[in-house]
């Protein structure tokens, strides 16, 4: 089945034949994600990060949700990043933002969207979390990934120069991880036994980390579900 996380309308379309599909559903693992995009805004009019990184899976989670709490024990991974630490209360004021010269850095947009995949598992876990269907967020560590293939020259020199340089020195495969082992904290969360008394929280090469002051924020976690919920339309 195709889906287009930065589209809402294949979101929908999506969940509807997975649904009509699939029996059961134990383990949703949120992880698709850019750092730049070909087209600032989607054709729903949202800022491309943010609909890729967070709306998409907003909306596919809750129309899992009721699959997932048929499947209960059941559990959902959001994938997130270190670069949630610099994500900021913007987000709850805007989903439309303009990037680029007039508007904030595609980094910045990048980095909230990650903070807003922290604070929807916590709120996940708060609304489902005694109804069997646990919530986690993780940062799966710098991997070698095609996450940043959008930037070119011209729409961001200064990235541009830094990721093609590491791909020359190609220190990722030194210093950082390959998707293999990438994966294995989200795994970890998805698959540890007796890990629900830490349902709510953050990971970090498989271990509890702190998460940032602001996803930590219950009100401000409340105050982000529902704007996001009136974004999507959801009742």
């Amino acid at each position: 089945m195709d889906l287009d996380l930065s589209s809402m309308k294949s979101v929908r379309k999506f969940a509807d034949q997975f649904n009509k599909q699939e029996s059961r559903l134990d383990i949703l693992i949120n992880n698709g994600g850019i750092m730049k995009a070909l087209n600032t805004h989607t054709s729903e009019g949202f800022e491309t990060i943010i609909a890729t990184n967070y709306l998409g899976h907003f909306l596919l989670t809750h129309l899992l949700m009721d699959l997932l709490k048929k499947s209960a024990p059941s559990r959902i991974i959001n994938v997130s990043s270190s670069a949630h630490f610099s994500g900021t209360d913007m987000m709850f004021k805007d989903f439309h933002i303009k990037s680029g010269c007039f508007g904030p850095s595609n980094f910045y947009l990048y980095c909230r969207s990650k903070a807003a995949n922290v604070m929807h598992a916590r709120q996940l876990q708060e609304l489902y979390g005694n109804l069997g269907v646990t919530a986690y967020s993780c940062h799966p560590g710098t991997v070698h990934t095609e996450i940043t293939r959008y930037y070119t020259f011209l729409n961001d020199f200064s990235s541009y120069i830094l990721f093609k340089t590491l791909d020359c020195w190609n220190p990722m495969v030194q210093i950082g991880k390959t998707p293999k082992q990438g994966s294995q904290t989200p795994l970890y969360c998805s698959l540890q036994r007796g890990l629900e008394s830490k349902a709510g929280r953050y990971f970090v090469e498989c271990e509890e980390y702190e998460m940032s002051k602001l996803c930590n924020d219950d009100k401000a976690c409340k105050v982000l579900w529902d704007f996001t919920k009136k974004e999507l339309g959801i009742e």
